[in-house]
């Protein structure tokens, strides 16, 4: 009974976790690439010893066991995949470089629903480019192991931990091909009072993306200082560090001839980095430093030996389930419904204090007129600075993870001291749950920060008679809650129709003791033309920013082989073998007709880079996005039998 029990314990095992991930993926992006750590890499750890874990078992040697170690090089593919998570539905095809398009929102025919716009980069508004992507992970790792038997205090125990020092290179890839530099200046009252000339303009997004800012005379324009994609041309981000130290306290409950059966507790302290969010595509070593405490159950059947039993097939399966306890971290997220709207722009705003200005829906005004009735005060109008919707929305959080699955089944044919191991490894990983709990105080400060999109953030007096000096500069309020980061809503309307809560803007003048006011233009000296602004203004919130859409959840296959030999000596049993394994990645699968990224068709002015109220918790839905690795892996695994 125990037997049979056994052999559908892998089956069972297989379904429970395809249940689990049988929920449809919502079709958005992670502003972060949760990555499987080389700790969770169990086929590593028993390939080519569980036969000398039998033989060690319940022996009458003096504490014996085995010191191993595994080099390691892995490499990663599919890069559509990794882009596809990271971009999601804004990517257009490129052979298998996946793409952005960043145009102005003065290009012809522009695609709203996918083309990022350059006019928040900093780019002039006829700028056309292509930003191309080939994501790589590189991992080179040395694993070292320490299996000891523990029979002296009670045959079946026995104790295992393992260490990988992990060196982790990622690359995106970037090559930004641009087709149209563009040579159109910004109007008056765009991004600021004045016209802003080509020249203090940048020349590439790659430029904006790796944190340079554009020259607006009386602006203040931040850089991007989170979820950064390059921190410079040709370069790739690199850290080494030891990956999740992970113990293992197991026991045999039963130990035959012919079959195995144990259970044992597993606890991984985290020793990788934290993300910080900096950079978009990140190198995280170890598993986002995450307490893990859970268990393992494993054993084995021989399924068949020869007479003279030289020769034999043995089955062997385990699985560890973990829990991943909260960790600290920092991420950058987007705006609910809003992909991708971390490289967005945000405008500050500031109490009405220049000219004190209204809005109202009454008939036009011109000239200096007296107080008309009906006329709203403006809460707030532009303070005169700029920042990327990413600088506002990455956080400190805390995030777990209910659930870690990574379960091996394999088969063992063994000839005297010879063992080929062939088998397959499941990895899952449950859902994230990130809190915001950790902050101190609200997210984003209250009644500051809005979407500009396309509006105009400035007006024009329209009254020659004192107090009023006709074309005075007049900061407005001007908002557009609905903005993405493909496109505004004002349409390139100069009246600012398409902002939040439009209405005429009127200026007041109190200076005199008595009230009059003045119609606001959109242009300083021609003929006249009355701009609205936001009565009133809608601000970000922590409401708006999007935890729930950055949960990421993840799910691998993969095939493995190895080969080992062990040395029988008197005094030390050395053993060696060697081996490879190809993981595929369940999620988002982009076909290809090209295996590779060309990046040398670059245009000579891209930038490329081809070198090898805070809440307890987030109220979020069941599903998440699901992301995971596609890579391919060999390595050399040694060590020796003490004892």
């Amino acid at each position: 009974m125990k037997q049979t029990i056994y052999k559908f314990f892998p089956v069972t095992l297989a379904l429970c976790v395809a249940s689990l991930h049988a929920a449809a993926t919502p079709n958005s992006v992670t502003p972060y690439f949760n990555l499987r750590s080389e700790g969770a890499r169990l086929e590593r750890q028993v390939i080519g010893v569980r036969e000398i874990e039998r033989e060690l078992a319940c022996s009458d040697k003096c504490w014996p066991g085995y010191l191993g170690s595994t080099f390691t090089f892995s490499k990663s593919f599919r890069s559509a995949s990794i882009s596809h998570c990271l971009f999601g539905n804004a990517l257009i095809n490129n052979g298998c470089c996946q793409a952005l398009r960043v145009t102005g929102s003065g290009v012809a025919g522009r695609d709203n629903n996918r083309d990022l716009l350059a006019d928040y980069f900093g780019l002039p508004t006829d700028f056309i480019s292509t930003l191309n992507f080939n994501p790589r992970i590189v991992n080179t790792l040395s694993d070292y192991q320490l299996y000891l038997r523990l029979d002296r205090w009670a045959c079946g125990l026995w104790f295992y931990v393992h260490a990988p020092v992990v060196h982790s290179k990622w690359n995106l890839n970037l090559c930004e091909d641009v087709a149209q530099l563009g040579g159109a200046d910004y109007a008056e009252g765009y991004f600021s009072a004045n016209t802003v000339a080509r020249a203090n303009l940048l020349t590439g997004a790659s430029e904006f993306l790796a944190g340079a800012t554009p020259n607006i005379p009386g602006q203040k324009f931040n850089g991007l200082r989170n979820a950064r994609i390059t921190a410079e041309p040709c370069a790739s981000h690199t850290k080494t560090q030891l990956a999740d130290l992970q113990f293992w306290l197991g026991y045999d409950w039963l130990n035959c001839d012919d079959y195995n059966f144990g259970i044992g507790l597993v606890v991984a302290a985290p020793t990788g980095n934290r993300p910080e969010a900096r950079y978009l595509f990140e190198p995280i070593v170890g598993n986002g430093h995450h307490w893990e405490v859970g268990g393992l159950i494993r054993g084995d059947y021989l399924f068949w030996q020869n007479c003279d039993q030289t020769h034999s097939i043995r089955g062997f399966t385990q699985a560890n389930i973990t829990h991943l306890f909260e960790a600290r971290q920092k991420r950058t997220f987007d705006l609910k419904g809003k992909p991708l709207s971390r490289y967005a722009l945000a405008e500050r705003l500031g109490v009405n204090d220049d000219f004190p200005f209204l809005g109202g829906s009454a008939t036009s005004l011109t000239g200096c007129e007296s107080a008309v009735p009906g006329f709203t005060l403006s809460n707030s109008q532009f303070a005169n600075e700029y920042t990327p919707v990413a600088n506002l929305t990455t956080l400190c959080v805390d995030v777990s993870v209910n659930y870690q699955l990574d379960w091996v089944a394999m088969l063992t044919w063994s000839h005297c001291n010879v063992t080929w191991d062939l088998g397959y490894n499941l990895w899952s990983r449950g859902c994230e749950k990130i809190s915001t709990k950790c902050c101190d105080g609200g997210l984003i400060p209250a009644n500051t920060w809005a979407l500009k999109g396309d509006a105009r953030v400035y007006g024009f007096l329209d009254c020659n008679t004192l107090p009023f000096v006709g074309g005075t500069p007049i900061a407005l309020g001007a908002t557009e809650s609905g903005a993405t980061a493909f496109s505004g809503t004002n349409n390139g309307s100069a009246l600012n129709a398409g902002i939040d809560n439009a209405q005429f803007a009127y200026a007041a003048n109190l200076a005199t003791g008595a009230t009059a006011f003045s119609s606001i233009s959109s242009d300083p000296v021609g003929i006249f033309t009355e701009t609205r602004t936001s009565i009133q203004p809608i601000f970000l919130s922590d409401a708006d920013v999007d935890i729930c859409g950055a949960q990421t959840k993840g799910l691998s296959n993969t095939v493995f082989t190895h080969v080992s030999y062990w040395w029988d000596c008197e005094c030390w049993e050395p053993y060696l073998g060697f081996g490879g394994e190809a993981e595929f990645a369940a999620g988002h699968r982009v076909k290809c007709s090209d295996n590779s990224c060309n990046t040398s068709s670059c245009s000579s002015s891209s930038s490329c880079s081809t070198s090898a109220s805070c809440s307890t918790s987030s109220n979020c839905s069941s599903s998440c996005n699901k992301c995971a690795l596609s890579q391919w892996s060999v390595w050399i695994k040694g060590g020796f039998v003490f004892g």
